[in-house]
């Protein structure tokens, strides 16, 4: 196993959770998955994992980052292109005139083939978005009555719904397709099923907007964190693999040092622990590791965890995210909700303390859910302690 960090990996750069990999594939034998995880949890290495299992007990698998798209109409056309490399294909005339369609948006009139006459003339009555859905179902209902079942996986899908919102009639748009998205779902189970994931937490932005019910056929599946059973596995096996041995001791001072054995941030120490160049590798090293991940050449490691907040929130709860995180980054034994409720008075004169504590409470979820704070008894703290460190260094008093 290389200690590869931030990068997709398979085969034996993986590192395998039989028992998590397991539950999912039986969650998706008979329901549609959300993936609940935060960023930099190995959720795409994860799912191709478990896709690669799945093609082995004879699934057909489509797996894509859906960042990219930037509208619904891109979207639904890659899909297709993907289902098409997995033998699901639009019949060869209809191809025919979705291509003279694109080409030609005005053409009217009709097309005369060996055995069929085709109507073109649809460019005011076709609209493109209910084309794409109508040539959509149609591989759809191909799924539905194929031998083999089908598993269409979307990586940064919230991503997607947060580029429909920043588009005309943004909240509107991102309604429709989750609308379309839940009759997909109900009409083409059981041999069509959807797991979606993502960096950006999809229950916060559906919260944000109140559209929970219309996620809500996507049964949340958690990955939990590292056992530390699987904390020690992981990075022996990072030690043998990569000439680097670390004993009990070491193993343990890193997992003291790091807080949230979040695979990223394990493997980010070990990456320091190698540049030092030292063997062998002893407890004091473990500390000389973090102050190089702590120091400022090292922020490009965690400026995406801030960077992210600027996508995911409008301004006003954004400023109230970044305020808690700078409170809470201060006091590593953490706050209690009243006293981070408390502060954030104190900045804000003439504030509506009900309305602040209702958007504080709704924003301390999502920062726990999203993986930047644990709760404990109503006492809130930054979950890793790498993360703690960086955030006192760039955005701390």
């Amino acid at each position: 196993m290389r200690n590869i960090t931030g990068s997709i990996v398979a085969g034996d750069d993986y590192f395998s959770r039989p028992a998590v990999e397991r539950r999912l594939k039986e969650h998706l034998a008979y329901d549609h998955c959300r993936i609940m995880a935060p960023r930099r949890f190995g959720k795409s290495s994860f799912v191709g994992e478990v896709a690669r299992q799945l093609r082995a007990d004879g699934w057909l698998t489509v797996e894509f980052n859906v960042e990219g798209q930037v509208d619904e109409q891109a979207f639904w056309k890659e899909l297709i292109s993907r289902l098409g490399l997995i033998g699901f294909n639009l019949p060869l005339t209809q191809r025919i005139v979705e291509t003279l369609k694109s080409s030609f948006p005005t053409m009217s009139g009709k097309l005369n083939l060996p055995g069929a006459e085709l109507e073109l003339n649809t460019a005011a009555t076709d609209p493109v978005h209910t084309r794409e859905q109508s040539n959509l179902n149609r591989l759809f209902h191909q799924v539905k009555q194929a031998p083999n079942p089908v598993l269409i996986a979307l990586d940064e899908f919230p991503s997607l719904l947060l580029r429909l919102e920043q588009l005309g009639h943004g909240k509107q748009r991102v309604k429709d397709f989750l609308h379309w998205f839940r009759v997909v779902q109900q009409e083409f189970q059981p041999r069509l099923r959807w797991l979606v994931y993502g960096s950006v937490g999809l229950d916060s932005f559906a919260e944000r907007n109140g559209l929970s019910a219309q996620i809500n056929q996507l049964a949340p599946f958690s990955l939990g964190s590292f056992s530390p059973a699987e904390a020690h596995e992981f990075l022996i096996r990072l030690g043998i693999d990569n000439n680097l041995p670390v004993d009990e001791a070491v193993r343990q001072e890193i997992l003291d040092r790091v807080g949230w054995p979040l695979p990223y941030f394990l493997q980010l120490v070990f990456h320091a622990l190698k540049s030092l160049d030292l063997h062998p590798i002893g407890v004091s090293h473990v500390r000389q590791a973090i102050e190089k991940l702590c120091h400022p050449n090292s922020n490009s490691l965690f400026s995406t965890w801030h960077e992210r907040l600027q996508d995911q929130f409008v301004d006003e709860d954004r400023t109230l995210v970044l305020d808690i995180l700078k409170q809470l980054c201060e006091v590593p034994r953490g706050l209690r909700r009243q006293e981070i409720h408390k502060r954030l008075m104190a900045r804000r004169a003439g504030a509506d303390p009900d309305k602040l504590d209702e958007n504080a409470r709704r924003l301390l979820d999502v920062l726990v859910r999203d993986g930047y704070l644990s709760e404990s008894d109503g006492q809130y703290a930054f979950l890793s302690f790498l993360l703690r460190s960086y955030w006192q260094r760039r955005h701390g008093e």
